[in-house]
């Protein structure tokens, strides 16, 4: 793994700075939307004048860019394992379920060496997986860095604090959405959203994903959810609740598929590809351990670290080819598996146990999937490997310590809105119908036997399952907007190619722009702040003075 030094100071400190950020919006995000787009790209670019900023004066290359972005993109993926996961279990409690959320120790101490684990079992995979695959988003990337630097940092700023400005005045003045009541007696659910945000991660996704996920809504809740109304006479909330399970089921239904179509026939390479040193052994036993200790039965630990031997390459060949990381759902199939071991054994297994589990999993599987992209940026631009290791293993730690806080503020800032059209959290939904049971059991299979066929039988696969089951679970509100991001990617792609990376460098503005402004207003709320727009608006116009002055400082042509 050699190459030129980009371990320095600067980068280690830009990376903690980005990914404690990334933690904060990305939670926010990934819990309205049920997706979080790729941190790769808000990484770099920000990471290019960070960088430049804590080399005072100094000039910067690359390389330094590099590893402070890879490190700093760990925050985005590890937050969302966490709010995919956890919050199902608040799901459950508002259903009367007695469990308990995990103590933040145990949330720490999962994070900290599953986190590990998935770094370190990504090591040996990388010469066999990172010449060979795209690594779409690592590739992207490399070259914003390669070709223009610094330079798109003013724009990222820009748009990140207007945005930011913009969608705190909207909430102020509660204009976040209109809603059109008129349709409901017809069975159809719409509310106008003014979410920027989604729009940005539409054009993130591209056509083909957004189209998805559009399709999804329009299949469920124009066409199946009227039917089931006016055809089988039952109420609407029953026939929403009805399709939102087929559209989980669709979801786990493609994760199924895909394990079946893809890495069973691949099996053997796969653990071929598997390398273990000695020191994987320490973090394997801890991981149990840990588990152990915090209710998990000796018999499910183990299941567990074996299986995740199994996930990680699988985890990081997926995102290689196709920039997807369904992470929790390869939570979800370990928990079931564990949970049919223990039927057939007649022993129970405590429902807690099981979400542990899926964290542990989905925390692993999202380091494996963006460290793959990392070593693929890395490769490109000659940036020594070891020092990407290093820095990833800094995020890890930093993150898996700040998690726990962070996950108690969002649930005390957005607890009474989790699995509301506000904050619906889909994927925690997901992982807590799948471990704790469904309204609609027969649409929940229905659900997951058409994916499964879908992703075995169909080989030119022109809809993406995924984003097709969570248009069904969400509706029309959000896919509509979706659809105007894709539709503008798709004319990009057409007409301007020019224009795909700076809308790449908006898009991810937008978002980091909106999480902020959500996540702060949230804040601020709980403390009984009461926030002028106008003196929001002063203050964002004073802090886009002075960071320009620092981002001129940070522009320009990399060394």
């Amino acid at each position: 793994m050699g190459g030129v030094k980009g371990f320095t100071s600067a980068s280690i400190i830009t990376a903690i700075i980005i990914s404690l950020f990334l933690v904060i919006t990305s939670s926010y995000i990934a819990l309205k939307l049920g997706a979080l787009p790729w941190p790769i790209i808000f990484s770099v670019v920000l990471s290019a004048g960070l960088v430049k900023l804590f080399s005072f004066g100094k000039s910067k290359s690359i390389h330094e860019v590099n590893v402070a972005s890879a490190g700093g993109s760990v925050g985005g993926l590890m937050a969302s394992a966490l709010v995919f996961t956890l919050p199902g279990i608040i799901l459950l409690q508002q259903h009367g379920s007695d469990i308990e959320l995990p103590s933040k120790l145990t949330i720490f101490s999962i994070a900290i060496t599953a986190g590990l684990l998935g770094i370190i079992l990504s090591i040996p995979l990388r010469k066999k997986y990172v010449d060979k695959l795209p690594y779409p988003s690592g590739t992207a990337g490399a070259t914003i860095m390669k070709e223009s630097g610094g330079k798109y940092l003013p724009l990222l700023v820009l748009v990140g604090v207007i945005t930011f400005t913009l969608t705190a005045g909207r909430d102020i003045l509660s204009l976040s959405a209109i809603p059109v009541p008129f349709l409901e007696q017809y069975g159809i659910f719409f509310t106008i959203l003014i979410m920027p945000m989604i729009i940005a991660v539409g054009y993130i996704i591209g056509a083909k994903g957004s189209l998805s996920w559009f399709s999804g809504s329009v299949v469920g809740w124009l066409l199946l959810i009227p039917a089931l109304i006016f055809i089988q006479k039952i109420s609407s909330d029953i026939a929403s609740q009805t399709i939102q399970n087929a559209g989980m089921g669709i979801i786990l239904g493609s994760g199924l598929g895909f394990f079946v179509s893809y890495f069973l026939p691949r099996y053997k390479e796969f653990f071929q590809a598997m390398e273990y040193k000695g020191y994987v052994i320490i973090l394997i036993t801890a991981s149990a351990a840990i588990m152990i200790s915090s209710g998990v039965p000796i018999l499910a630990a183990a299941i567990a670290v074996i299986s995740l031997l199994l996930m990680i390459p699988i985890a990081g060949r997926m995102t290689g080819e196709t920039n997807i990381d369904p992470l929790e759902q390869f939570g979800i199939f370990t928990a079931l598996f564990i949970g049919l071991i223990y039927g057939l054994l007649g022993l129970g297994i405590p429902t807690s146990a099981l979400f542990l589990i899926v964290f542990f999993i989905a925390v692993a599987c999202a380091v494996a999937g963006d460290v793959g992209h990392d070593f693929k940026s890395a490769k490109i631009l000659g940036t020594d490997a070891k020092d990407i290791v290093k820095i990833d293993i800094i995020a890890i730690i930093v993150v898996a310590i700040a998690l726990p806080f962070i996950f108690d503020q969002v649930i005390g800032l957005f607890g009474s809105e989790l699995f509301t059209p506000s904050m619906p959290a889909p994927q925690a939904q997901v992982v807590a119908a799948a471990i704790g049971g469904l309204t609609s059991t027969i649409a929940f299979i229905i659900g997951v036997l058409v994916a499964l066929m879908y992703e075995i039988f169909f080989k030119k696969k022109n809809l993406m399952m995924i984003p097709f089951g969570i248009g069904m679970f969400l509706g029309l509100s959000l896919s509509s907007l979706l659809l105007i991001g894709g539709l503008i990617a798709l004319w990009v792609e057409k007409k301007r190619k020019k224009w795909f990376y700076p809308g790449i460098i908006i898009g991810t503005a937008i978002m980091a722009g909106e999480g902020l402004s959500g996540y702060s207003m949230a804040f601020m709320k709980s403390l009984n702040i009461n926030v002028n727009f106008f003196i929001l608006l002063a203050g964002a116009i004073i802090f886009l003075i002075l960071f320009f002055s620092v981002i001129k400082k940070g522009s320009g042509k990399l060394n």
